[in-house]
């Protein structure tokens, strides 16, 4: 999928469309020798940066594998440092492991999968049978029924 990326190794910046890493490629990463997190969505490599880390690599070590995006908001870092960390993009999350922002969704389209931008090389979990089209389809549809019936 992706070529494997050491903390020692060449920087490489990503483009718009990659390169992508699944969650389990990053959850690999998580040691002192290699350390890799996620926040909002991009792959950053931290290796380089435990050492200088303010708050300590055990911070970062902590998060290194995963999905950091809550532990890193919730401190609350400034600008110069949400800035600092574009020098450690690597990538991309996978579109098949992406998130959805159930809180700017209905309920029932954050259930469902968005499969239009999803790669071929994706699992088959990304392919749920309803597409956010399907699932508008039937709430339209249900809301059709539903406001005949008042009438």
């Amino acid at each position: 999928m992706a070529e494997d990326r050491g903390g020692s190794g060449p920087e490489s910046k990503p483009t718009e469309s990659g390169p992508f890493f699944t969650l389990a490629e990053v959850a690999k990463r998580n040691t002192d020798r290699e350390t890799w997190l996620v926040i909002r969505g991009r792959v950053y490599d931290v290796t380089r940066f435990l050492a200088e880390h303010p708050g300590g690599e055990e911070v970062l070590l902590e998060q290194a594998g995963r999905d950091a995006t809550e532990s890193f908001e919730d401190v609350g870092h400034s600008l110069d440092a949400q800035d600092m960390l574009r020098q450690y993009l690597i990538g991309e999350v996978h579109p098949c492991d992406r998130k959805t922002d159930a809180s700017k969704e209905p309920p029932f389209l954050a259930a469902t999968t968005n499969i239009e931008g999803a790669r071929k090389d994706c699992p088959a979990r990304c392919t749920k049978p309803l597409t956010r089209r399907l699932a508008r389809l039937l709430w339209l549809s249900a809301l059709f029924i539903t406001a005949m019936g008042l009438l």
